[in-house]
């Protein structure tokens, strides 16, 4: 299946990349989803990546099936920060799509929008970006409708934006 991954600069730039993958995002496949305890990572299938879950690094373009989770208090370069679930059964279209997703992490983690205390105004300043995985129209028919919102540095975090505890080392 494709999923649409778009970065997001801090200013708002856009890059669009396809990624390969057949992805549910968030807690909508309640049970799918995986708890990791392995400080040396733990790959998983992409179904089960849902808000709070910490990546090694965020996958590259190109097909995308696993990733490499971590517990949050080990240094990562990404974490899941939040879901946008589409409701009703027929394909919006991928520029409806597009925009609501990217509208929704832009108002929910880009700098200037402060509806959430998850992120810090220096966060930013210290190479903090976002992307949005988006599903696609094919995904969209097997039943997986939600978009993610996912912040990552090339620096590494350690902790959690999700719990309040992300830290930055390098």
């Amino acid at each position: 299946m494709v999923l649409i991954l778009v970065a997001c600069a801090a200013v708002g730039a856009l890059l669009a990349i396809i990624i390969q993958a057949g992805i549910t995002y968030g807690n909508s496949r309640g049970s799918d989803t995986a708890t990791v305890t392995d400080p040396n990572g733990q790959e998983i299938n992409a179904i089960q990546v849902q808000v709070g879950t910490c990546l090694v690094t965020i996958p590259a373009d190109g097909r995308v099936g696993r990733v490499t989770a971590v517990p949050c208090d080990t240094p990562h370069r990404a974490e899941v920060v939040a879901e946008y679930p589409f409701s009703g059964d027929a394909w919006p279209g991928r520029l409806s799509v597009e925009d609501q997703v990217l509208d929704y992490c832009g108002s929910f983690i880009q700098p200037g929008f402060e509806t959430t205390s998850m992120f810090k105004p220096g966060d930013w300043e210290s190479g903090l970006r976002w992307v949005a995985w988006l599903p696609t129209e094919e995904s969209w028919k097997a039943d997986e409708r939600s978009g993610l919102c996912v912040a990552y540095r090339d620096g590494n975090i350690v902790g959690s934006f999700v719990a309040g505890t992300a830290a930055f080392s390098n």
